[in-house]
């Protein structure tokens, strides 16, 4: 069984929800969903109810981020914080990981258009 929580706290600019799961298997998943400068409550039941369950939650590498068990305001600071920096690290392995993917896949395009070229430059040699 999952156990989460959901973190809703004010940035300076925008009011974000910090969605954070602890799965069976010991992995920690993190998700974030940004409401504006000033959310109603009909916002936030439309989060829970919509956009929770459609949340794309990334695996943290950093297992030392624990879930609030009480909140206190003192330290929730320190886990919002330390929850956005496990998150901006998953999410900078996953544009990292695309990154890669999109170079594989231009490479490969660059290697074939060249092979057609040279297939293209051979029969038209042979046609002479």
């Amino acid at each position: 069984m999952e156990s989460g929580i959901t973190t809703i706290f004010f940035d300076g600019q925008y009011w974000i929800a910090m969605a954070e799961k602890n799965m069976v298997d010991g992995t920690h998943l993190l998700a974030k969903h940004t409401f504006g400068p000033d959310p109603t409550w009909n916002d936030i039941q439309h989060y829970y109810i919509n956009i929770y369950p459609r949340l794309a939650f990334r695996q943290t590498t950093n297992a030392d981020v624990p879930l609030k068990k009480k909140w206190k305001h003192t330290d929730a600071n320190k886990n919002i914080t330390r929850s956005q920096q496990a998150y901006s690290a998953a999410q900078e392995a996953c544009l990292q990981q695309k990154k890669k993917q999109r170079k594989q896949q231009r490479d490969l395009s660059k290697q074939e258009k060249y092979n057609q070229k040279q297939e293209r430059k051979k029969e038209k040699r042979r046609g002479r």
